[in-house]
């Protein structure tokens, strides 16, 4: 079982940096989302009807729809970038909570993936005892992580 949730933890801090991009990503997305809603000028021509009967819109409705659209997306974005943040700030206090030295190893090996033996040379100790380190750090983090 001890093992089960040490791979558990592994898998998290392997997702951390795909959960920084996904964020990155998602931010980008709501400033082009922001950008499409934007009200832009336009008019309805002279004598033109609007929206009497006709399934199809004006341009001030079209304009209107557009930007409706773009909120809700805008909203479900909002959503879902809270979500992988609160996935970041889960981990980062996890972490906080380890030693500095441990912080430090888990960080360099589980997220940045750097090498053991990269990392021995970091932290100025053996490899062995950076391996011994790791894993309790692992077993500390998944007491801390849902």
């Amino acid at each position: 079982m001890e093992r089960k949730t040490t791979e558990i933890v592994k898998q998290k801090l392997a997702e951390y940096r795909r959960i920084e991009v996904k964020i990155k990503n998602i931010d980008e997305e709501i400033s082009i989302e922001r950008e499409l809603a934007k009200p832009s000028v336009q008019a309805v021509a002279f004598g033109e009807k609007v929206g009497h009967g006709h399934s199809e819109l004006n341009p001030v409705e079209k304009a209107a729809d557009r930007r409706v659209k773009a909120s809700e997306k805008i909203r479900r974005l909002q959503g879902e970038k809270g979500i992988a943040a609160t996935r970041l700030r889960q981990i980062d206090n996890a972490l906080d909570a380890l030693a500095e030295t441990e912080k430090q190893i888990v960080t360099l090996h589980y997220i940045r993936r750097s090498s053991w033996a990269n990392v021995a040379r970091k932290v100025y100790i053996s490899e062995r005892r950076v391996k011994t380190k790791a894993y309790k750090a692992l077993k500390k983090l998944a007491e801390m992580l849902p």
